[in-house]
């Protein structure tokens, strides 16, 4: 078949010595025949082979035509493709020779991305596939090796603008339940961005803390609105976001002074509506809480307190007393 064909040249590429026109015509016809299933299948294995065996001129040209593609805002369809094609370049180990290309080229890939996750479909808080791919390479972008990237401060202002499809499926209680559709994509994908910005980029992050602390209260409303709507398949996914949440909210114990004036706001999310979470549910959060209430002083406990209804007084004084006894350090063995 051609695509067997395609998949035999970008194996032997090297030795074929093709020119830059008939690599441009294979990367084409790869998102092409692509498309939907470039995530897996013969298409994916032929673009890994052809970027494996590139020179740097043929990189360049394969990531140009990428992020021209995802530019390319009137055909969704190629768009997507693109995206997916752009998320398997950046899973694969990149040589050091093709780094400068992604360098050069970072800020206004970035600034693509960002704008395909902010588009009019994401201010109906409509979420869409675009938007998850789109996503997903935003926080592929970051990921361990982001520095082949040579991000800046400015760019993680940027990259948590591409939040705006998991502020879209919270916008409101009455919209569709968040472990529905797109929804649990979106929530994975948006915690990976915000947990790699905060693990490899936290020296820049207190510039930018309350979109940071603002991304970190829509993953919390997620799971509450979740909880509130659930059905008993969605229990071990709440169980899922609760595990990552503690995890989150575990790494930033390290940059507790930066984020102990956000304590407050923080906080009152759970205790609003912490009655929407399954018992066991509030069990696997509880160890982040206790993380947060570790960054917190006397002081953020009294404002917390005195923002709080009757009800959430009280469970905020029962909780405050099981950490006190159960967790919180002080100093004796």
């Amino acid at each position: 078949s051609s695509a067997r064909l395609v998949h035999i040249v970008c194996a032997h590429v090297q030795t074929l010595a093709l020119d830059l026109a008939t690599v441009g015509r294979l990367v084409a016809t790869l998102l092409v025949s692509g498309g939907h299933s470039l995530d897996d299948g013969l298409s994916s294995t032929s673009l890994e082979l052809l970027v494996e065996n590139a020179t740097p001129d043929e990189f360049h040209l394969v990531w140009r035509t990428l992020t021209s593609e995802i530019a390319v805002l009137h055909d969704p369809a190629r768009v997507l493709a693109a995206l997916r094609a752009m998320l398997k370049v950046l899973c694969m180990e990149r040589a050091p020779k093709n780094q400068r290309v992604l360098a050069d080229s970072a800020k206004t890939t970035l600034a693509t991305l960002v704008n395909l996750c902010n588009d009019d479909d994401a201010a109906s808080h409509v979420v869409t596939e675009i938007h998850v791919a789109a996503l997903r390479v935003v926080a592929q972008a970051f990921a361990k090796g982001g520095d082949a990237f040579d991000w800046h401060a400015a760019d993680i202002h940027v990259a948590l603008l591409a939040l705006r499809p998991l502020l879209s499926v919270v916008a409101s209680p009455s919209s569709p339940r968040p472990s529905a559709g797109l929804g649990p994509q979106v929530w994975q994908q948006s915690y990976l961005l915000l947990l790699r910005l905060l693990r490899q980029y936290h020296t820049t992050l207190p510039q930018y803390l309350p979109h940071f602390v603002a991304g970190c209260n829509a993953l919390l409303r997620a799971l509450l609105y979740a909880a509130a709507k659930a059905d008993s398949t969605d229990h071990n996914l709440l169980h899922l976001w609760a595990s990552n949440l503690t995890r989150l909210y575990g790494y930033m114990l390290p940059h507790a002074t930066s984020f102990r004036k956000h304590m407050v706001y923080m906080l009152s999310e759970f205790f609003y509506k912490h009655d929407a979470l399954p018992v066991d549910v509030q069990g696997t959060l509880r160890p982040g809480i206790y993380a947060l209430f570790d960054i917190c002083s006397k002081y953020e406990k009294e404002q917390l307190y005195g923002t709080l209804d009757g009800t959430g007084k009280v469970l905020l004084k029962a909780i405050d007393a099981h950490y006190k006894e159960s967790h919180q350090y002080t100093g004796k063995v």
